[in-house]
């Protein structure tokens, strides 16, 4: 098990500049937030208060919803339909800071700017992909920390 815990430390530490070192920020990479990678990992520690339970519930309630809103974000988009657009980029906006995923949560609020505004423009489809694309970064680094272990 020791062996198996240190490879996967190896990979995440890869995957990510300020990966987790038993569970300590990794110094000699920075102490700030990871704005870099898909999550702030010191920030989710502290929203989830170290909790791994609290973190495995909140990362299955985004896994099954997120791309529920995602299909409703697209359809709203082609359909003109603002006002739903701007309530379900809320709603994943809401859950993306909850799981301290800066960098998708800002165009998740783009999103919602535009269904605010009434105006999706021609970089909407784009902002849908690369959202799309930051939530399988999510899942994937979410899924590692997960992997490793304790996470108090």
């Amino acid at each position: 098990p020791e062996a198996l815990t240190k490879a996967v430390q190896k990979v995440v530490q890869k995957s990510s500049p300020h990966a987790v070192s038993g569970w300590k920020l990794d110094e000699k990479n920075g102490d700030g937030p990871d704005s870099e990678g898909p999550v702030d990992l010191q920030e989710l520690k502290r929203i989830m208060r170290g909790k791994k339970s609290l973190l495995e519930n909140c990362f299955q309630a985004f896994e099954s919803n997120y791309p529920v809103l995602m299909t409703k974000i697209t359809i709203c988009i082609e359909k003109n339909e603002y006002e739903e657009l701007k309530n379900n980029a809320h709603r994943l906006k809401g859950m993306l800071k909850y799981l301290a995923a800066h960098n998708a949560a800002a165009l998740a609020g783009q999103l919602e700017s535009m269904g605010v505004s009434g105006d999706a423009d021609t970089s909407a489809d784009i902002t849908v992909q690369t959202l799309n694309d930051e939530c399988f970064k999510i899942i994937d680094c979410i899924k590692q920390v997960l992997l490793v272990g304790d996470f108090s």
